[in-house]
């Protein structure tokens, strides 16, 4: 009789493991890069040390990539494909989300930066990633991202060749949170 309620039991407890861990792929994901340094994640900057950054005369292009993961409706794009910038200056620049359907929308970007080995010296100061967001039937929002280059790129005879930084962002339907999130977003 104990044999028979093993396989059910295991599988149950299997399926309530991969429900758990699709749940939590999102912050699992940020933690393993911010550890690892994997898919170039970046430096999260004090807006206070920006103040010192000294701004230089050699200029790069920053392109802004938007993608939405598998089974989101979430029309999601960033204001500007591209925008030219010297090393050391702050920009803000926006990505557009607009749910296009008659449900709420839960859910969280991931950002990577390419090539990765320029992902140390991208600076963050804020960021729309990581964090969790509700979207309303039909609501439109903008999604800043405040950043800089790094002047210490300078000093990196590896980063010569640099002249486009690709960011790029994934949004993750996560379905609904605490109303303590909720007032967050």
């Amino acid at each position: 009789m104990k044999d028979k309620h093993i396989i059910p039991l295991a599988c149950c407890a299997l399926v309530g493991v991969m429900v758990a861990v699709s749940y939590a792929s999102v912050p699992l994901y940020e933690w393993f890069c911010r550890v690892t340094g994997y898919g170039g994640t970046i430096n999260t900057a004090i807006r206070d040390d920006h103040d010192e950054v000294e701004i230089s005369e050699r200029e790069v292009v920053i392109r802004f990539d938007a993608n939405v993961g598998e089974g989101v409706s979430l029309d999601f794009k960033p204001e500007h494909v591209s925008i030219p910038l010297h090393i050391g200056e702050k920009v803000l620049a926006n990505y557009v989300s607009v749910n296009p359907s008659d449900e709420p929308f839960f859910g969280m970007a991931t950002f990577n930066v390419t090539p990765h080995r320029v992902s140390s010296y991208v600076s963050k100061i804020e960021c729309f990633c990581f964090s969790q967001h509700k979207l309303e039937p039909g609501e439109e929002a903008l999604m800043p991202v405040f950043f800089y280059i790094d002047p210490a790129i300078e000093e990196d005879e590896e980063m010569n060749d640099i002249h486009t930084i690709t960011f790029s962002y994934t949004f993750f339907e996560t379905g609904p949170w605490s109303s303590e999130a909720e007032s967050d977003s």
